[in-house]
C-alpha cells in the first residue's frame, strides 16, 4: 500500500484521498455455438466482462488484520520487519494503522469467462414416438454456470447488482455465488 501527498501540502491524510477502481466494464460479451447432427443437438454459451475492478470488501475483513478473529494464509505473508513483505502490512491488533481502510489494496481484476450454458439433446426416432402418439421428444441434458476462468479472489466475479444499491455497484461484500445447476429434461409436442 502506497500513500501519497495528492494535493502537495507535504501531509498525507484524508485530503489527499482519490477514486480508485471502476465497476463498469470495458466490454461485455457472449459467445454462442450450436451444432447438429441428425438426433443429436448441442449447445454452448459463453458469457463475460473485460476491464472493471471490484472492490473485495469480504477481503477486507478477511485479510485485513483489524480484528482479532480468524484471517486468510494471505496475512502469513505479512511485514515482519526489513526485508520482509511490502504487499500486506503489518499485523496490529485494534488496527491503528488502519490496515482495513479502502485502499487499493482491495481492488482486483473483476473480467472473467464463464461457461452459462451447455445443452447436449436426443431427439427420439419417429417409430419410438408415435407408439405414444406423440409427434417429437427430445431429451436433454443441460448445465449452467460450469465454469468460470477469472483472477478474482473472491468467490464471484458475476457479482453486478444483487443486493447491492447503486453506491456499492462493484463492491463485493461476500454476495452468494450463482448456483452451478444440471437439469435432465423431456420435451413432448403430441
Amino acid at each position: 500500500m502506497k500513500f501519497r501527498d495528492v494535493n502537495g501540502d507535504n501531509v498525507i491524510n484524508a485530503n489527499d484521498r482519490v477514486l480508485i477502481g471502476n465497476p463498469i466494464p470495458d466490454l461485455t460479451y457472449g459467445m454462442n455455438g450450436s451444432l447438429t447432427y441428425k438426433s443429436l443437438d448441442f449447445n454452448l454459451f459463453f458469457q463475460g466482462v473485460q476491464g472493471n475492478e471490484i472492490y473485495n470488501g469480504t477481503r477486507t475483513r478477511i485479510a485485513g488484520m483489524f480484528a482479532v478473529e480468524n484471517q486468510t494464509a494471505e496475512v502469513l505473508a505479512r511485514w515482519r520487519g526489513e526485508g520482509t513483505s511490502n504487499t500486506v502490512p503489518r499485523a496490529v491488533q485494534l488496527d491503528p494503522a488502519e490496515n482495513g481502510r479502502n485502499s487499493t489494496r482491495w481492488i482486483e481484476d473483476g473480467s472473467y469467462l464463464r461457461l452459462k450454458n451447455i445443452t447436449l439433446g436426443y431427439t427420439l426416432p419417429q417409430a419410438l414416438t408415435r407408439k405414444i402418439q406423440a409427434q417429437k421428444a427430445r431429451l436433454y441434458l443441460s448445465g449452467t454456470n460450469l465454469l468460470t476462468f477469472t483472477d478474482y479472489t473472491g468467490l464471484d466475479p458475476e457479482i453486478g447488482e444483487r443486493n447491492q444499491t447503486t453506491l456499492s455497484y462493484g463492491v463485493d461484500y461476500n454476495v452468494y455465488p450463482v448456483a452451478c445447476t444440471f437439469t435432465l429434461g423431456l420435451n413432448v409436442s403430441f
